[in-house]
């Protein structure tokens, strides 16, 4: 190629990856169309362009467009096998593929592909003239790592979304700003698997991180959770002290929750301070979002039948009225939940109403299965989430 032309060729690949850096992607993928038709032999216009092509269909918000542009992007891959030499079990190649599961929610495909390009041999990645690619697929790896574990959390099967989050962590660098999700992460994890101790170190990590960036309001969130830590393993005292550490104005859904879930306990624990709670709940309730809601009413319900005996019924049935109709916009509004049915069915025990508390039961019991079998179903390599990879 002549020194004129290769340098325009390098002039728009310089311009596209500046347009790319700042989020105009019509204007990078431009740049880097002119590239390819200057020298279509060398493999940085067709693969740039195509990356650019992914990062603008994550953003894409109408499916089809998306689906449109992940073809558009899979495109590129013939030219760059036929024209630029691309070896068909190249790391781009995975590379490039991964991103394309990516963008179609495809989790354990972009897990997989980014994991076949991070496995491939240093030499292979010698022929794209840097290491830079190889440092894109670290990053790319590690993202569906995290992405792939925290699906595996949804449905607890916490060993598993444990190895992902290993490799998450020991290839993720330490600036990136994923890294506190992958904290949040491990504490469900380690709260799954009983470690409550590790969860409270996971969240001390996200705590460290926040205040670095000055995120007061996210630092308060994650002090509550630590309080919500203290008071799953029972240490009351300890959730108490970390609630007063919170600046006396601090304010949001989880401190409220946080609060509330200390009152319940010390309630379960001192039965006289029921009353007081159950206001509580109330009023957390009537201001909390529709679909939040369900924070407070599982231990509201609780709570009310936890006391059932202390009532006479003239006191008692008003009160599981309240808790039954509580229950039931719970359950309209979440209705794959198995919780308000396995609720429902002791509060209409209570009322005498034993047909509707066997046909909760019985829904409780379908629901419970129909969680295992999603759970059963993304085990066999079927995981699907929205993911940030690219």
């Amino acid at each position: 190629m002549a020194s004129a032309q290769q340098d325009a060729f390098l002039g728009y690949l310089k311009k596209g990856i500046e347009f790319q850096h700042a989020g105009q992607f019509d204007e990078a993928i431009s740049c880097f169309a002119n590239a390819r038709r200057l020298n279509p032999k060398d493999w940085r216009g067709h693969t740039f362009q195509a990356i650019t092509i992914f990062s603008k269909a994550v953003q894409e918000r109408d499916p089809r467009r998306r689906e449109q542009l992940v073809k558009e992007a899979e495109a590129l891959q013939g030219p760059l096998i036929k024209e630029a030499g691309m070896l068909f079990q190249s790391p781009l190649r995975f590379y490039l593929m991964g991103l394309a599961s990516s963008c179609r929610a495809d989790t354990q495909g972009a897990f997989l592909q980014f994991k076949r390009a991070w496995d491939a041999k240093p030499e292979l990645y010698e022929r794209y003239e840097s290491m830079e690619l190889r440092r894109n697929v670290r990053t790319a790896y590690s993202l569906a790592s995290l992405d792939y574990a925290l699906v595996v959390t949804q449905y607890a099967r916490y060993e598993e979304a444990d190895r992902f989050l290993l490799e998450a962590d020991k290839n993720l660098s330490a600036d990136h700003p994923r890294r506190m999700q992958l904290h949040e992460i491990g504490a469900i994890i380690s709260e799954g698997v009983g470690n409550i101790r590790g969860a409270i170190r996971h969240i001390e990590k996200c705590i460290e991180y926040q205040k670095a960036r000055g995120n007061t309001d996210r630092v308060n969130d994650h002090m509550a959770e630590i309080a919500m830590f203290h008071l799953l393993d029972g240490r009351i005292e300890e959730a108490q002290a970390q609630l007063a550490k919170l600046p006396p104005d601090a304010r949001s859904l989880k401190i409220t929750h946080a609060h509330g879930r200390l009152q319940y306990r010390m309630a379960l624990r001192e039965p006289e301070r029921a009353e007081k709670t159950l206001a509580y709940y109330r009023k957390a309730m009537q201001d909390a979002p529709k679909d939040r809601v369900q924070l407070f009413m599982v231990e509201f319900a609780d709570l009310v039948l936890a006391n059932t005996t202390r009532r006479n019924a003239e006191e008692r049935r008003p009160l599981l009225e309240e808790t039954r109709d509580r229950l039931e916009a719970v359950r309209a509004r979440h209705p794959e939940c198995p919780a308000p049915y396995f609720l429902l069915q002791k509060v209409f025990a209570l009322l005498g109403d034993e047909e509707k508390s066997k046909q909760m039961r019985a829904l409780h019991i379908q629901k419970e299965e129909e969680f295992k079998a999603i759970a059963k179903y993304t085990a066999k390599g079927k995981l699907r989430c929205a993911t940030t990879t690219s």
